[in-house]
This record gives structure tokens, C-alpha cells and sequence, in this order.
């Protein structure tokens, strides 16, 4: 575009009968076209102005300069005035098209996610635990299912905001136990990958399941019993009230084959977790 506008104005300039004809109509049309650039192209119109000025003083005589920049400086006036407009209205298309974008990550985030835990709803999850277990390599994966004990108690005796309080802590204590990577949820829900990446989803109430992987039974197990420990370590204050040593009943399995059914895997480990129930709770079996 530099080139055809040098052209234009040497065009201009080596023929007085034109009256900086291409130079004028060309500079409109980069201002149309570059419309990302508004201060470079500015100063990229003045110094051509300067040069198409000083050309035809040069060769055209001091009349038709005068008439030559007069023209100059109103086609250039026009092109910035329509550049700006242009690219005023380019940005406001990408500001719109960039919070349509946002709303939509926002409504996906909300309609996936619990809004009290934080963690999956159940369809997204069995959805994102289905890929998983699709997978021919599926062998390193643990799948579980956890309630905390005595939760009607809980909610009894300190209310449902105290109930829902611990729930969400407990979501917490999981998420940061697997390293579940929510930060991002609408980010998390694009990138998953099967391969590594935890799972956290609520199924109603104070039950949770979970995914994770890890390289054998007793490391399953060991990085459970801690997040016990930590569950048992918080403290939850509401109202002047305190509630702790809050424990819960884990069931858990070791996917390893491919295919597996989501709903035959919660089965199985609700059973697990049904017979810790029976024994007390405050414990984890691996079936």
C-alpha cells in the first residue's frame, strides 16, 4: 500500500494536469483498509502529505502546490475521520463479541456446576468420568463416592446453614486434596484431559464423588486418609457457634477396565459405602 501511494504521488507530480488524483483517492482507501493502526497511520499520512506537498511545489510550480496541499490536507483529514470511525466501530464489535464470549463461559460455568460446593453437578460429571473411562490406558484410575457422617445431626442441631457450610468444606478439603484444578471452570471444562486430571462432582446433599489418579492402591488410600485428617482439623464458626472433628464414609474402586458404566460405578461403590456406614464411619474401603 506504501508503494502504490509513492507511486501515485510521483504520478501526480510528474503530470501537472493531475491534481493529486491517485494520491487522493488511494489514501481514502488506506483508511478503510488499516484500521488498527490509527497513530501510526497518522503519522504515516502527514509524512506523505509532506511529501506529496514538496513534490508538487517541486515540479508543478507554487500554484498548483498550493492547490495540491490544500487538497491534500482535506482528503487526509477525510481518511483519518474514517479510519477512526471505522476502527471505533471494530472495536466496539470486539468488545461485544469478547463479553458475549465471557456470558457464555459465565451460564456454562452455572449450569455445571454446584452453586453451594463449587463441584460438578452429577450429569457433567458422569459425562467428563465416561471419557475417562473410555480410555484403552484407564488403569491408574479411582473412582469414589463420600457422606459425611451424621449430617442430620448436623442440620439438627446447628442448622442447615451450618449443614451447608460443612458441605461446602468438605468440597473444599477434596478439592485441594486431588488437586482438583477448578480455578477455572469453564477452562477446566474445555482442557480436561482424561489423562491426569481430578474430578470433584456433587451428587445431592452431603454426597460427593470423586476421580483421581494414582499409581497404586496404598497411595490411593493414604492421600484419602489425609484428606480425613484435614476434614477433621477444620473448624466451621457461624452465629458464635462452632462445629468440628467432622468426619465422613468413603467407598472407592480401582477402575481398570475400559468401558465401564458410570451408573454401574456408583453402584459399587455406594455399596462400599453403605457397609462402612454400618460399621461406624469415619472410614475408607477400598473394594
Amino acid at each position: 500500500m506504501a508503494l502504490f501511494l509513492l507511486n501515485s504521488i510521483v504520478d501526480s507530480n510528474l503530470d501537472p494536469r493531475n491534481v493529486a488524483t491517485g494520491y487522493l483517492v488511494l489514501i481514502v482507501l488506506v483508511a478503510v483498509l488499516l484500521t488498527d493502526t490509527f497513530y501510526s497511520l497518522t503519522a504515516f499520512y502527514v509524512a506523505m502529505l509532506a511529501l506529496f506537498s514538496v513534490g508538487s511545489y517541486c515540479f508543478k510550480g507554487a500554484a498548483m502546490g498550493e492547490l495540491d496541499t490544500f487538497n491534500g490536507v482535506i482528503f487526509t483529514a477525510v481518511a483519518l475521520s474514517l479510519n477512526y470511525v471505522v476502527q471505533k466501530e471494530r472495536l466496539a464489535s470486539f468488545i461485544l463479541l469478547n463479553k458475549y464470549h465471557a456470558n457464555q463461559r459465565q451460564l456454562r460455568v452455572q449450569a455445571d456446576f454446584d452453586r453451594l460446593s463449587g463441584a460438578m453437578i452429577r450429569s457433567t460429571f458422569a459425562d467428563l468420568l465416561q471419557k475417562t473411562v473410555d480410555r484403552p490406558e484407564c488403569t491408574d484410575l479411582y473412582i469414589g463416592l463420600i457422606d459425611i457422617d451424621h449430617f442430620k445431626q448436623i442440620n439438627d442441631s446447628y442448622g442447615h446453614q451450618m449443614g451447608d457450610l460443612a458441605i461446602r468444606e468438605l468440597s473444599n478439603c477434596f478439592v485441594q486434596g486431588l488437586n482438583v484444578d477448578y480455578h477455572d471452570r469453564a477452562e477446566f471444562l474445555e482442557d480436561y484431559d482424561p489423562k491426569k486430571d481430578s474430578l470433584l462432582g456433587r451428587l445431592g446433599g452431603d454426597e460427593f464423588v470423586f476421580a483421581f489418579h494414582a499409581p497404586a492402591d496404598q497411595a490411593c488410600v493414604a492421600k484419602l486418609r489425609a484428606i480425613q485428617a484435614d476434614f477433621r482439623q477444620r473448624v466451621i464458626r457461624l452465629n458464635g457457634r462452632e462445629l468440628s472433628q467432622l468426619h465422613f464414609s468413603c467407598g472407592v474402586i480401582h477402575c481398570q477396565s475400559q468401558g465401564d458404566d458410570v451408573e454401574q460405578i456408583y453402584q459399587q461403590v455406594d455399596a462400599l459405602m453403605y457397609q462402612i456406614k454400618k460399621q461406624g464411619g469415619d472410614n475408607v474401603l477400598l473394594g
